[in-house]
C-alpha cells in the first residue's frame, strides 16, 4: 500500500509540473506570415480570449512562445498577442517595404524573370526584356519585389540596374 501512495504521489508531482508549464518557446526568430484575408490577434491562446487586434494576409509576425495551437506573436510594428497557428505560414524573410530600403525604377539589363517569391525555387511570373522599366516596390535579400503594370514580383538585384 505504501508503495502504492508512493506511485501516485510521483504521478501527481508529474502531472503537476506540466500542467504548469504549458507553453513552450518556439524556435529563435521563426518568421510567419498570416495566410487568411483577415486574422485576429487574441489576448490569449484561444477563442474565448478577447481580440487585441487584426492583421492582414500577408503580416509577417515573429514567434515567441506557442501553446497548443496558438502562437505568442510579435508584429514588426511591436504589437504582441496570441494567433492561431491555422493560419500561419512559415516564411525565410519578410518584404521590406519600399520606403525602408528601395524605391525608384529598375531597368533590366537582360531578359530575366519575374518571380513570385525572393528566389530562383519560386515559380516565374512572366519574363521581362531587355531595357523595361519596372518600378520597384521593396527588398528582401539579394531580390527586388517590382512592378510592371499590374503585375508584381521578384527579379534578381545583380540583373537590373537601379536608376532613381
Amino acid at each position: 500500500m505504501k508503495r502504492f501512495r508512493s506511485l501516485i504521489a510521483v504521478l501527481l508531482l508529474v502531472t503537476l509540473f506540466t500542467a504548469a508549464l504549458p507553453m513552450t518557446s518556439a524556435a529563435a526568430e521563426t518568421l510567419m506570415k498570416v495566410t487568411s484575408k483577415m486574422l485576429r490577434m487574441r489576448i490569449g491562446p484561444g477563442e474565448d480570449y478577447n481580440v487585441k487586434a487584426r492583421f492582414k494576409k500577408g503580416t509577417v509576425v515573429t514567434v515567441l512562445k506557442r501553446s497548443g495551437r496558438w502562437y505568442y506573436v510579435k508584429t514588426r510594428s511591436g504589437v504582441k498577442g496570441w494567433m492561431s497557428k491555422n493560419f500561419l505560414t512559415k516564411t525565410s524573410s519578410p518584404v521590406v517595404k519600399a520606403k525602408e530600403s528601395a524605391s525608384g525604377n529598375a531597368v533590366a539589363k537582360q531578359n530575366v524573370y519575374m518571380r513570385k517569391g525572393p528566389g530562383k525555387k519560386y515559380d516565374r511570373i512572366m519574363t521581362v526584356k531587355s531595357g523595361k522599366v519596372m518600378t520597384i516596390v521593396g527588398k528582401t535579400g539579394d531580390w527586388y519585389k517590382v512592378r510592371i503594370g499590374g503585375k508584381k514580383g521578384f527579379v534578381y538585384k545583380s540583373l537590373i540596374k537601379v536608376v532613381k
